[in-house]
């Protein structure tokens, strides 16, 4: 049953990079999606808040095993999706939730049967009833209730599409980044950031897993080289931090000049402790700030 478990906790996780989520801020506060507890084998999804002069502690946890978040904001508002894949009817659901820090929780669209998964390639909500999000390999938008349509094709793969600001969007496909507006036209494109030749990428996977744009910088999460880069304004690239062999990247994230770094600790060889009761997957969230590394999860 738990070889069962670990196949399902995989497939949520690992075949997009494990986990589906990302990193956002509101005010002074910072959220990121993972499981609970972690190690879950049954994948119960939760959002994570932090900020600098306290621990990271639970915001939220699903009901659902085998499910996600993914996060956006607007202002102090923040939008959740969750998705959860129905065994029993083998069937993806999806509902949207809406909330604040100072407020409750609000349910803005109720589950429905969502065979996009809506959020895993990244979204942003245009109104609390209009959602646009990435689906390999176009920009869609759905209004509630009603069924999806095309926002705009591309001439290049949609891995993920992050909203950056009002006018512009960052679409990232495997080997390549895009900073569009919201029509999909192309302002800066930096072509096969992934190099050729890198062995033993995890799951074989040589790809950009995320990536963020500021001030004309890319902040990039190397998923087959396991590092975090970043590349600036005259397209010198940087290495900021090599991960070991058991590290994978996730998630990167800018906060005004510190870096946001999220990765995992995945030991696809050892899956789970010694009395089979949790996965060996574990967070390790740092942030570079003036050349020095902080450990945000798990604290030292």
């Amino acid at each position: 049953m738990r070889q069962i478990l670990l196949i399902l906790f995989l497939l949520n996780c690992s075949a997009l990079g494990h986990p589906v989520g990302n990193i956002i801020r509101v005010n002074d506060n910072i959220l990121w999606p993972y499981v609970d507890p972690v190690g879950d084998i049954y994948h119960h999804a939760s959002i994570m808040i932090w900020d600098q002069n306290s621990e990271p502690k639970t915001f939220l946890v699903s009901e659902k095993s085998g499910s996600n978040y993914i996060l956006f904001n607007q202002d102090e508002h923040i939008y959740i999706v969750e998705n959860w894949q129905n065994n029993a009817i083998d069937v993806n659901m999806t509902r949207i939730l809406k909330t604040d820090l100072s407020s409750q929780l609000n349910v803005i669209w109720p589950w429905f049967k969502d065979e996009s998964r809506i959020g895993n390639h990244g979204f942003y909500m245009k109104s609390d009833s209009s959602v646009v999000y990435g689906e390999y390999p176009n920009i869609y938008i759905m209004t509630r209730g009603e069924n999806p349509a095309l926002l705009f094709k591309t001439d290049y793969n949609v891995d993920k599409v992050r909203y950056l600001d009002s006018n512009h969007l960052l679409i990232i496909s495997e080997a390549d980044c895009y900073l569009t507006d919201h029509q999909g036209n192309v302002k800066n494109k930096w072509s096969g950031i992934t190099e050729q030749g890198v062995e033993n990428a995890p799951l074989g996977r040589n790809i950009i897993h995320d990536a963020d744009y500021y001030q004309g910088k890319l902040l990039i999460a190397n998923w087959g080289k396991q590092s975090f880069e970043i590349i600036d304004k005259e397209n010198r690239r940087k290495t900021i931090k090599q991960l070991s062999s058991t590290r994978v990247p996730h998630w990167v994230s800018f906060n005004d000049g510190k870096y946001l770094l999220f990765s995992s600790i995945m030991d696809f060889n050892n899956p789970f402790n010694e009395n089979k009761s949790k996965t060996t997957i574990a967070p390790y969230f740092l942030i570079y700030d003036n050349q020095a590394f902080i450990n945000v999860w798990p604290q030292d």
